[in-house]
């Protein structure tokens, strides 16, 4: 009787191709959960960064008053300027400006009120890619008010479908 014990080549070829495919979908699972996981990340850092932005305008419109919205000159390194100007004669300006990060690498940034709104990952983003009309007014003479429209879209490489930006519609009085 022969009692073979042994792995031939063909078993053990077999064997060894069985073992690297089964390898092979593991980590390809891994990558994929690993991608899924880091784009989750992303997106619930760009939204905490919209939401902080987004709150501190919005507090300032509801506790100083909103009375009416004008463009500022641009300096050097701006792209866009709004001025809000509020009943308590204070005002603040919402920027979309220039940045040069430590690796400098250059991409805009919001500004409101002298404080840097930065995206994660920043530079992968671009604010008002497709140039549209980012700021509209319409005069109300019935109601006596005006009805302004911000459209500072801030859009991520990777997620074009979802916009991270400024986008409000506020009403002022017609003075």
């Amino acid at each position: 009787m022969n009692n073979k014990k042994a792995f031939t080549v063909v078993e053990l070829i077999i064997a060894f191709i069985f073992v690297m495919t089964i390898s092979l979908a593991m980590l390809k699972l891994v990558l994929t959960y690993q991608k899924l996981s880091k784009e989750a990340i992303l997106k619930q850092e760009l939204s905490s960064f919209h939401e902080e932005l987004m709150s501190t305008i919005q507090k300032d419109i509801r506790i100083k008053i909103l009375k009416k919205i004008d463009r500022c000159p641009l300096k050097a390194g701006e792209r866009y300027c709004l001025e809000l100007k509020f009943q308590d004669s204070s005002s603040a300006k919402l920027k979309v400006i220039k940045y040069k990060n430590k690796d400098n690498e250059e991409f805009d940034i919001f500004e409101y009120d002298d404080i840097k709104y930065i995206p994660t990952e920043g530079y992968f983003t671009s604010i008002n890619p497709k140039n549209e009309e980012y700021f509209k007014e319409v005069y109300l003479p019935y109601d006596n008010k005006i009805v302004y429209f911000i459209n500072m879209s801030l859009i991520h490489e990777d997620f074009k479908n979802y916009n991270y930006g400024v986008n409000l519609v506020l009403t002022g009085i017609n003075s």
